[in-house]
C-alpha cells in the first residue's frame, strides 16, 4: 500500500462520517448557545432596551448568513467551512486569510466563553469570584478538560455537544416563557440610554449580539465527518440558527423585563438573577448551573472545529503540514493542542486587565471581528458563484441567492464597523501578521519557483 493510500485510509477511519442531521444540528445550536445569551444582557443593558431591536436585526442577518452557508455547503461540502468557500471563490491568498482570521476568531472565542463560565462559577462559589488565581485556574481547567474530550474524536465531541444543547435549551425556554408573566414594563426603560442615538446604539450592539450567533457555520467545518454533507449540513445550519434565534429573543426579552436595569448593568450572572426573581433563590442557583453547562457545551463545539480549519488549510499547503496529522481517533491533534494553548494565553492575558464583564466585552469584540471577516468573504464567494453561473441557473434562484448573500455581506460589514476602532485596529494587526505567515508557509514552493 502506498503512502498516499495509507493517508487516505487514515482520513477515512471508522470515526469518520458519523454525524447525522440531529447531531450536526446539535453542534450548530450547542456552539451558538454559549456565553452570549447568559452574559450579554448585562452588556446590552448599558444601551437601553433598544438593544433588543439590535438583537432582532442580528437574528435576521444571521439567518441570511446561515442560508448563504447552506447554499455554499451544497456546492462545496468540504472540511474547513468558510475557508473552503473563500478559497473556492477568491483563490489561495484570501483562502489563507480566511482560515487565518477564522482560526483566530475560534480560539479567541473559546477564551471569551471561558471568562463567562468563570462568572457563573463565581456566582455558585463566591470564593472563586474573589480570587483572580482561582478564576484563571477554573478557566484554564475547563479548556483542558474539553480539549481532552475532543481528543476522543469528532463524533464523540459532536454527540456530547448535542446532549449538552438539550440540557441548556430547555431551561432557557422555560425561563423565557415564565419571564413573560413576571415582566415589569418599567424595567424596559429607558429605550435609549443617555449619550446614545438610536443608530449609534444599534451599531454598538450589533457586534456584541452577533457573538451570540457565532457558530452558525459549525456544521460546515467538519464536513469529512458528516453523513451526506451536501444534504445534512444545510438542514442542520438552518434548523439550528432558526431555533437558537427564537430562543435568544425570547429569553433576552424576559431578562430585560424582569431584572431592574441598574441591577442588570452590574450583573455577572443576569439569567440567574432573572430566574431568582421569577421562581426564587433556588432557581438562581439552578440557572447558574445551566449557564456553566451552556458555556462548556459551546466551548466543546468551538474546540472541536478550531482544529479542523488549520487541518483543511494544511491539506491545501496553506498551513504547515503538521496541522493535518491525525491521531488514531481521526483528530488533527496538533491543531487541537495549539489552538487550545492559544486560548489559554488569551485567558491569562485578559484576566489581568480589568473586571470580568469588561474583560468579556473586550475579547468578544475581537473574536467577533475576526469571525465576521470570514463570514463576509463567504458571502462574497456566494456572489462570485452566482455571477459565474448566471447563464445556467434559473433567474429567480439567481436573484434569491444573490439577495441573501448580499444581505449577509452588508450585515457583516456593518457589524464590523460597529465593533469600534480599537477592536478593528487589533484585528487589522492580526490580519497583516497573516502576510508573513503566508509567505513562511509557502517558502518551500517559492524557493522552487525562484531562478537560481
Amino acid at each position: 500500500m502506498t503512502a498516499q493510500t495509507d493517508q487516505a485510509a487514515t482520513q477515512e477511519s471508522p470515526q469518520r462520517k458519523q454525524m447525522g442531521v440531529w447531531v450536526a444540528t446539535g453542534l450548530v445550536a450547542g456552539t451558538m448557545i454559549g456565553s452570549g445569551v447568559f452574559l450579554l444582557p448585562a452588556s446590552l443593558a448599558a444601551y437601553g432596551s433598544v438593544s433588543l431591536v439590535a438583537f432582532a436585526i442580528t437574528a435576521a442577518g444571521s439567518l441570511a448568513l446561515a442560508l448563504t452557508f447552506a447554499s455554499l455547503a451544497r456546492r462545496i461540502p468540504e472540511t474547513g467551512g468558510p475557508y473552503a468557500f473563500a478559497r473556492s471563490g477568491f483563490g489561495d491568498f484570501l483562502g489563507f486569510q480566511t482560515a487565518w482570521n477564522y482560526w483566530i476568531g475560534l480560539w479567541v472565542s473559546v477564551g471569551a466563553i471561558a471568562v463567562a463560565l468563570v462568572g457563573y462559577v463565581g456566582s455558585l462559589a463566591p470564593a472563586v469570584a474573589d480570587n483572580r488565581a482561582l478564576e484563571i485556574s477554573v478557566a484554564v481547567g475547563a479548556v483542558a478538560l474539553l480539549t481532552a474530550i475532543n481528543l476522543r474524536g469528532v463524533a464523540a465531541g459532536g454527540l456530547v455537544t448535542a446532549i449538552l444543547t438539550l440540557l441548556k435549551a430547555v431551561p432557557l425556554l422555560l425561563l423565557g416563557i415564565a419571564g413573560l408573566f413576571a415582566l415589569n414594563p418599567d424595567n424596559l426603560q429607558p429605550f435609549i440610554a443617555d449619550g446614545y442615538s438610536f443608530w449609534g446604539a444599534i451599531a454598538a450592539c450589533l457586534p456584541l449580539t452577533l457573538f451570540a450567533f457565532i457558530g452558525l457555520e459549525s456544521a460546515c467545518v467538519p464536513a469529512d465527518d458528516v453523513h451526506e454533507p451536501e444534504k445534512t449540513i444545510p438542514r442542520a445550519t438552518i434548523l439550528g440558527t432558526l431555533g437558537v434565534a427564537a430562543l435568544y429573543l425570547l429569553s433576552t426579552f424576559s431578562v430585560f423585563g424582569t431584572v431592574p436595569r441598574d441591577d442588570l448593568v452590574d450583573s455577572s450572572a443576569p439569567l440567574a438573577d432573572s430566574a431568582e426573581i421569577v421562581w426564587g433563590a433556588w432557581a438562581g442557583t439552578a440557572m447558574s448551573v445551566v449557564a456553566v453547562i451552556s458555556c462548556a457545551g459551546a466551548m466543546l463545539g468551538l474546540i472541536l472545529i478550531q482544529s479542523q480549519v488549520p487541518m483543511a488549510a494544511a491539506r491545501d499547503h496553506l498551513f504547515p503540514s503538521r496541522f493535518q496529522r491525525l491521531n488514531p481517533k481521526g483528530v488533527p491533534v496538533i491543531g487541537l493542542l495549539v489552538s487550545s494553548g492559544l486560548a489559554v494565553i488569551v485567558i491569562v492575558m485578559n484576566f489581568s486587565s480589568g473586571e470580568l464583564v469588561d474583560v468579556y466585552n473586550t475579547i468578544v469584540l475581537l473574536a467577533t471581528v475576526a469571525t465576521l471577516v470570514p463570514y463576509a468573504f463567504s458571502a462574497g464567494a456566494e456572489l462570485v458563484w452566482s455571477f459565474a453561473t448566471r447563464h445556467a441557473v434559473p433567474l429567480h434562484r439567481l436573484v434569491r441567492n444573490g439577495l441573501i448573500a448580499g444581505l449577509g455581506f452588508v450585515y457583516s460589514v456593518v457589524a464590523i464597523a460597529g465593533a469600534g476602532q480599537e477592536s478593528v485596529y487589533a484585528w487589522m494587526m492580526l490580519f497583516l501578521l497573516g502576510v508573513p505567515a503566508y509567505v513562511w508557509t509557502l517558502r518551500s514552493d517559492l524557493s522552487r519557483q525562484t531562478p537560481a
